[in-house]
């Protein structure tokens, strides 16, 4: 908001200052017709403009018809404000002297209009220029009292009234521009704090544009006054248009906002259903309950990622538990595992073989919780590179499962590039690929696993791992990535979670795809091409020491 007091005439003009220059201009042409009026109406019994009836009634028509043209320029054309307002407020005190020469010299009734010029030129006017109008209305009165007393033989006590008149016009300005200065420091003031509410307001909306939580504010017809983005996505509306109905979007949403309005504070959970893909947290404030038209503020909380969090610290806090315990526990498996290698070396009977092998075989299990648990509790970093799959993909399953070759069909299209943490890519593949194997063992006497590298028209690249088992129940398709879920008494639990953790590190993402027979698991891997970058830890906590 600009200044209302600025006087340079190529400055672009407050608003406030167009207005009020438009209000005096209708003051100008009302004034003008209706001393016009009057004199016409009177004009057998003139009460005004008696002394020179034609110099009156000419000068009142030039002066409507200024007025007219005058108030019309400031609408059109609201530039060289400075300029117009001057040359009007002259032209008035001009007018009014000529109306008052007309009129036998000056009355104490019409001279009263020139307080009126001297007031509007304070506050339309810089203090130079409302100066100079004000010093040309005194000398106007004065000299036109002197001209009278001195030319037409007129009472010469009437100069001293034009002298206290003209010393009232003195007074009007100064006093004026007093006030006028105090609605300068106001201003300023105004526009201080305006532009400081309006940052606050900018901040506020760019907080609640960027929160998780989705953010509603609905009034007490359960219209939509306001939503932030993560609440359009959490309602499934990214389209959503103030002003719209609760009812519009969900029955159930309705059903708690009206309790929420006869409760007050009202907190409540909505299932997942048809229209939410996910359940719903909800918090119901009511704001400015003495307001007739009250508000109120709806927080949404998308309940996965209240239960992804949940699920973070406490993977956290169990990592840092169970990383001390597994140290633990190596050292008396190593002593195990050793003790088995010179019983074997030394050993002549059948069932000691026995023995030693079951010995092999439950430490080797055992060690491989420990480096899944170990695994888990480091939040290892990624740095990813770009790998070649023709090229990259053959060599790097020969490295990890060179016995299980012979049970993989591999199948690559051509030119497929993703980038992704070697290592990384290598451990989520044992896990894929030995999974698939062991559950294939169980209905075939070969078990197979088709690996297929495939790229989309608009380049997105896919990696698929199939197996030829029994599959997967639809009861347990939605738990196979959480930690410490298996179907196999003797698993941990923890291959399919470090799995999607480590391509979510990655920028990737591993899903589960119903097929008709076996199970497929998909990863679908970034549509980038940044250079490496060290990522953050793969569980979004910081590495243990």
């Amino acid at each position: 908001m600009l200044s209302l007091f600025s006087s340079h005439p190529l400055a672009p003009t407050s608003e406030v200052i167009i207005r009020l220059t438009r209000i005096y201009g209708l003051y100008r042409v009302a004034l003008s017709f209706f001393l016009l009026a009057i004199f016409l109406v009177t004009v057998d019994h003139p009460i005004v403009g008696g002394d020179d009836p034609y110099l009156y009634l000419g000068t009142l028509s030039v002066y409507c018809v200024l007025t007219l043209a005058n108030f019309f320029l400031l609408r059109k054309f609201p530039v060289w404000l400075t300029l117009q307002i001057s040359i009007i407020l002259l032209s008035d005190v001009v007018c009014l002297s000529l109306l008052l020469y007309a009129n036998g010299g000056p009355n104490l009734q019409m001279s009263m209009l020139y307080l009126v010029v001297v007031m509007a030129a304070n506050i339309l006017l810089p203090t130079g220029r409302a100066l100079g109008v004000t010093l040309a209305a005194m000398i106007a009165v004065i000299y036109q009292q002197f001209y009278f007393t001195l030319v037409k033989t007129a009472d010469l006590r009437g100069v001293s009234g034009a002298v206290l008149l003209a010393i009232s016009f003195l007074g009007v300005y100064f006093f004026g521009q007093l006030g006028i200065r105090r609605l300068k420091v106001l201003e300023n003031l105004a526009i201080e704090r305006a532009s400081q509410v309006a940052q606050l307001q900018e901040i506020n909306r760019n907080i609640i544009e960027r929160m998780n939580k989705g953010v509603l504010v609905i009034d007490q017809h359960l219209r939509i006054l306001m939503m932030n983005e993560a609440a359009q996505q959490l309602l499934r509306l990214p389209r959503i248009r103030t002003g719209l109905s609760l009812a519009v979007l969900s029955s159930q949403l309705t059903d708690a906002a009206n309790v929420a309005w006869a409760t007050g504070d009202y907190e409540t959970l909505l299932p997942p259903s048809e229209k939410f893909n996910q359940g719903l947290g909800l918090q119901f404030l009511p704001m400015d309950t003495a307001n007739p038209e009250r508000t109120m503020l709806v927080m949404l909380d998308g309940l996965a990622r209240v239960n992804q969090q949940a699920q973070q610290l406490k993977l956290a806090s169990l990592g840092r538990l169970t990383a001390s315990i597994a140290h633990e526990i190596r050292n008396p498996l190593a002593a195990i595992r050793q003790a088995a290698e010179l019983r074997n070396d030394s050993m002549v009977a059948s069932h000691d073989q026995i023995l030693v092998t079951m010995i092999r075989k439950q430490t080797r299990r055992v060690n491989r919780i420990i480096e899944d648990v170990l695994q888990l509790s480091r939040g290892e970093r990624s740095t990813p590179e770009f790998l070649y799959l023709p090229q990259w993909l053959p060599a790097a399953l020969q490295e990890v499962l060179p016995e299980d070759m012979a049970f993989i069909t591999l199948n690559v299209q051509p030119g497929i590039r993703v980038h992704f943490d070697p290592d990384q890519l290598k451990q989520v593949l044992t896990n894929l690929i030995q999974n698939g194997l062991h559950h294939s063992a169980k209905i075939h006497d070969k078990p197979q696993v088709r690996v297929m590298a495939s790229s989309s028209p608009e380049g997105q690249a896919y990696l698929d791992v199939i197996d030829m088992g029994p599959g997967v129940s639809q009861e347990h398709q939605h738990s196979l990535f959480e930690p410490f879920f298996s179907t196999e008494s003797t698993g941990t639990g923890l291959g399919l979670y470090l799995s999607r953790a480590f391509c979510e590190a990655n920028g990737a993402q591993l899903n589960f795809v119903p097929i008709a027979a076996g199970a497929c698991f998909r990863i679908a891997f970034e549509r980038s091409n940044r250079a490496s970058s060290t990522r953050t830890g793969i569980f979004g906590i910081p590495p243990l020491s």
